[in-house]
């Protein structure tokens, strides 16, 4: 399933995932945002982050979204036996799921994980 019908079908998760990645944001322009102008900064309070902004970067850096699971007990981990061949496992709530398939890269993994996390989360704000 590609990332916008991922999100589509998850709308309880995407909330949760805009919600923490907006506040991630505006946390770095207040710490990081010297060089950012006021005006940027409240822009970006007032309209936050879009569902095709998230579908973007998710596409990019799925891992950058790790932590908003972490956050909600269901935990990723990425492990690799030998060069291309890469497995997830999930925590959640203490339970650790089998071993996933084998996946040819990183990034492949890391996408297959992200929407066995995003599954596990929305059932879990149903």
């Amino acid at each position: 399933m590609n990332n916008k019908e991922l999100i589509k079908n998850h709308p309880k998760s995407i909330k949760i995932i805009i919600e923490w990645f907006t506040k991630k944001m505006l946390k770095t322009l207040e710490n990081d945002g010297k060089d950012v102008p006021e005006e940027m900064k409240e822009y970006m309070k007032q309209k936050g982050v879009t569902e095709e902004q998230i579908i973007t970067f998710i596409d990019i850096n799925p891992r950058g979204f790790f932590d908003v699971f972490d956050d909600n007990n269901i935990l990723i981990g990425i492990d690799t036996v030998e060069k291309n061949n890469f497995y997830y496992y999930i925590v959640d709530n203490g339970a650790k799921s089998p071993k996933s398939k084998k996946y040819n890269s990183r990034l492949n993994c890391e996408n297959g994980a992200f929407e066995k996390a995003i599954n596990l989360l929305e059932k879990t704000l149903k």
